[in-house]
C-alpha cells in the first residue's frame, strides 16, 4: 500500500480550508447581532496560527476515528466525506476560532430572556453565544454539501442525467443544507451542552446524524425532480 506522506496530507487539509471552512468563516457572522458584536468584542483569532492548531488536532482526531472503524488498522481504510465532516466538527469544538467578552454574553443573554419566548432565544443563542458550535456545525454540513454535490457530478450509474443536473441545480441554490432551522438551533445547542458538561463528543454518532440529514436531502432531491 502506498503510505500517504505529510505533503499529501498538506494538500489534502488545504483543500478543506479552502472550500469548506474558509468558506463558513466568510459567512458565520452574518447573522450576529451588532449589539453582541460591539458590546462583546467579538473577534476571531489570527488565522494563520489557528489553522494550524486545527490542522494538528484535525489529523490526529482523523486518525483517531478511522483505528475505532477499522480496529485499529487505519492505515487500510478511508473515511466518508460524513465522517470528515465529524472530525472537522471535533476539531473545531476544540479550537474555537471566535472569542468575546464573555460575561458581558451572559449579561446580553439574562437580558434576552425578559424579551424573547423560548423559541427566539434559542435561535438568538446559537447565532451570538454559541456561534463557535454553530461554525462546527455548518462546516460539517458544508462538507457533507460538497462530497454530496461531488458524488452527483461523477455517479453516472445512479441518475439519468437530465434528472442529475436538475437535482444539482436544485443542490445549488443552497449555500448549505439540513432539514429545517429548528433542527439546526436543536443541533447545535445540544453539542454546546455536551461540551459545557465536559462530555466527549462522539465523532462516529455524530456522523450517523449527518448520513441521516444527506438522505433526508437526497429524498428531498429525488422529489423535486
Amino acid at each position: 500500500m502506498t503510505k500517504v506522506t505529510g505533503s499529501k496530507r498538506s494538500r489534502h487539509f488545504s483543500l478543506i480550508w479552502d472550500f469548506v471552512v474558509k468558506k463558513v468563516i466568510d459567512d458565520i457572522q452574518s447573522d450576529c447581532d451588532e449589539n453582541f458584536k460591539n458590546n462583546c468584542e467579538l473577534r476571531s483569532k489570527e488565522l494563520t496560527i489557528w489553522k494550524k492548531q486545527l490542522e494538528g488536532d484535525y489529523r490526529d482526531l482523523r486518525d483517531d476515528l478511522k483505528s475505532s472503524c477499522y480496529w485499529s488498522r487505519k492505515e487500510y481504510g478511508s473515511l466518508d466525506g460524513r465522517k470528515i465532516a465529524a472530525v472537522l466538527a471535533k476539531a473545531l469544538m476544540r479550537n474555537k476560532l471566535f472569542v468575546f467578552n464573555t460575561e458581558e454574553a451572559l449579561d446580553l443573554l439574562r437580558k434576552q430572556t425578559h424579551i424573547l419566548d423560548p423559541e427566539h432565544l434559542n435561535l438568538w443563542a446559537v447565532n451570538n453565544l454559541l456561534i463557535n458550535y454553530k461554525f462546527a456545525y455548518f462546516v460539517s454540513l458544508q462538507m457533507v454539501y460538497l462530497t454530496l454535490l461531488e458524488r452527483l457530478l461523477s455517479d453516472e450509474s445512479t441518475i439519468e442525467m437530465g434528472r442529475r443536473l436538475n437535482a444539482i441545480g436544485h443542490l445549488l441554490q443552497y449555500p448549505h443544507f439540513a432539514p429545517d432551522d429548528s433542527f439546526d438551533v436543536n443541533v447545535i445547542i445540544g453539542m454546546a451542552r455536551s461540551d459545557f458538561a465536559g462530555k466527549d463528543f462522539d465523532m462516529f454518532l455524530f456522523a450517523m446524524q449527518l448520513y441521516q440529514i444527506e438522505m433526508y436531502t437526497v429524498e428531498k432531491l429525488h422529489n423535486q425532480i
